[in-house]
């Protein structure tokens, strides 16, 4: 039976790459995205390019009845999930004296409560896999903070902590949980942040350049391939090498 998997924003960014490397290697994959309705219908066409084993679905993480309707929907058409990439993140930046709480709570909302609740309501799912793996996209921001991304970063540095935990849970039913640490990507989420403080980033990178959306994805897709079958409770650093 064909392998499932469900990539939480995975009509745009890192998510849209790496439902794209999931749909090369033959895996059907539910692709979730919470209101960019054009970035959906361009993400579509370009799926269907690659295979026809998907279906995209507008729900958002971070809302438990969506959640709860999107597990009824995947438990009715497959009966299990094999993977579940919790990718679907957003960024709202202001330093901390001036952030709002509007800003604090939502991206927290999203990347860190969404994490939890889309885990949490998919894990029964995952427990019928014979393969079971979750992969949480964090971030090196929430290792070592960045100007302006206080909430990000909080957000980011829980979801380690969140997937040590859920690692040992669930255990038991034999489902790996993993997350990688990508450092700066190529994403529109670079335009959010001052460019001196993007360059003053680059430079402290070894590699001198920063990651292409693909490259997270090749990691992704390794951790819940059998390739990484004994490697769980694990955090992957995709970050180019960092200078000190």
């Amino acid at each position: 039976m064909k392998k499932v998997a469900l990539v939480t924003g995975g009509t745009d960014g890192i998510g849209y790459s790496i439902s794209s490397k999931l749909l090369e290697k033959d895996v059907f994959v539910i692709a979730t995205y919470a209101s960019n309705e054009e970035k959906a219908w361009e993400s579509k066409q370009e799926f269907a390019k690659i295979s026809s084993n998907f279906q995209i679905i507008k729900s958002s993480n971070n809302v438990e009845k969506d959640v709860v309707s999107l597990a009824n929907i995947i438990k009715k058409q497959f009966g299990k999930l094999d993977f579940l990439i919790n990718n679907a993140g957003i960024s709202k930046s202001n330093i901390s004296l001036k952030m709002s709480m509007e800003e604090w709570d939502r991206v927290l909302d999203v990347n860190l409560t969404g994490t939890f609740l889309t885990s949490k309501n998919m894990a029964p799912l995952l427990f019928k896999s014979t393969t079971p793996s979750i992969v949480n996209i964090s971030s090196q921001v929430g290792t070592y903070g960045n100007i302006g991304q206080a909430n990000y970063a909080a957000a980011k540095a829980g979801i380690f902590g969140l997937t040590h935990t859920l690692a040992q849970e669930f255990s038991k039913k034999k489902v790996r949980v993993n997350s990688v640490a990508p450092g700066f990507v190529e994403t529109k989420i670079l335009t959010e942040i001052p460019e001196n403080l993007v360059e003053k980033r680059k430079e402290r990178i070894l590699l001198n350049r920063f990651a292409e959306p693909e490259e997270i994805a090749n990691v992704v897709y390794f951790l819940v391939s059998e390739d990484s079958s004994y490697i769980n409770s694990t955090t992957i650093n995709v970050d180019g090498g960092i200078a000190f």
